[in-house]
């Protein structure tokens, strides 16, 4: 029989159970080193995630400026859904296999990301569409103050026409009751020949074609201020057109003149004083008419 020596048995005993104690040791590090990796890589994946969902609170807060109360109730939910998010993290964490490979891994944090990324668009077009109704609306109460003040402006200025228009039939009415005449013995009954005499006084400045207020003052015994009057509401009236220039002259244009000018104005657009004078000089006729007077 062979015999071995117990210190030889001894000692491959103690080799043997020494090298058990290492490999237990290295699987267990094993173990520990995989549990890290899983637990980093959804770190990883949780700080993605809050990081993406800081990055679209930023874009909303840019783009949505004026609604900071909304971004910061919004701020203040995804900061509970960043605690819940890790949170869940942990409990995907505990509900992954035993082993997640670095492919699965990418997978999960494509698909994600994709997610946030549909979040954050569908967003941005809510926040867009809110926007352009808010400017349509503003569009809309500015469109409608425009309008109103437009009809008040169109109200005041048919009010201010109406009140002219009162204020010279009324001096018209005075100018009519104040009319006298008295030409080579000629007396003149107002209430009889007012409308004659006015007739009168408009067919002599049309004949004469330019007359001086003195002029017609001598010509119808009538103070200057009187016949200046006179001018201004016959011209109001319609029953006159023409313009009494800075040398006291009255110039009397006829309706054909005058329709000339405007249409010259029109087709020229910005027109000139100087072109305007030339051009006027030009179209109205200044020869006077033979002027007789005849008292009836």
């Amino acid at each position: 029989l062979i015999t071995m020596d117990p210190m030889l048995i001894c000692s491959v005993l103690i080799l043997l159970v020494f090298m058990a104690i290492g490999c237990i040791q290295i699987y267990k590090l094993f173990l520990k080193e995989n549990r890290n990796i899983r637990h980093v890589n959804l770190n990883e994946l949780a700080a993605q995630r809050n990081n993406n969902r800081q990055q679209q609170q930023a874009a909303r807060a840019l783009v949505g400026g004026r609604h900071a109360g909304g971004v910061r109730r919004r701020n203040v939910a995804a900061a509970d859904d960043g605690s819940g998010s890790d949170s869940g993290g942990e409990e995907s964490e505990i509900k992954l296999p035993g082993k997640v490979g670095k492919k699965r891994l990418a997978k999960l944090r494509a698909k994600e990301e994709r997610k946030q990324a549909r979040e954050a668009e569908e967003e941005e077009r809510a926040l867009k569409r809110q926007l352009e109704e808010e400017r349509a609306e503003k569009r809309r109460k500015r469109e409608e103050e425009e309008e109103e003040k437009e009809r008040q402006k169109e109200l005041e200025e048919k009010r201010r026409l109406e009140e002219e228009k009162r204020k010279e039939q009324e001096e018209y009415e005075k100018l009519k009751k104040g009319f006298t005449v008295e030409e080579q013995g000629c007396d003149v009954d107002i209430n009889e020949d007012t409308a004659n005499l006015l007739k009168e006084f408009v067919e002599y400045i049309q004949k004469a074609k330019v007359v001086s207020m003195e002029e017609l003052a001598g010509q119808f015994h009538m103070r200057t201020t009187d016949v200046i009057d006179r001018l201004k509401s016959l011209l109001a009236d319609g029953m006159l057109t023409g313009v009494i220039d800075d040398r006291g002259k009255f110039i009397f244009v006829t309706e054909d003149e005058m329709k000339a000018i405007v249409t010259f104005i029109k087709q020229r657009g910005r027109v000139s004083v100087d072109d305007l004078v030339d051009y006027s000089n030009k179209l109205i006729n200044m020869d006077p008419q033979h002027v007789t007077l005849q008292c009836s």
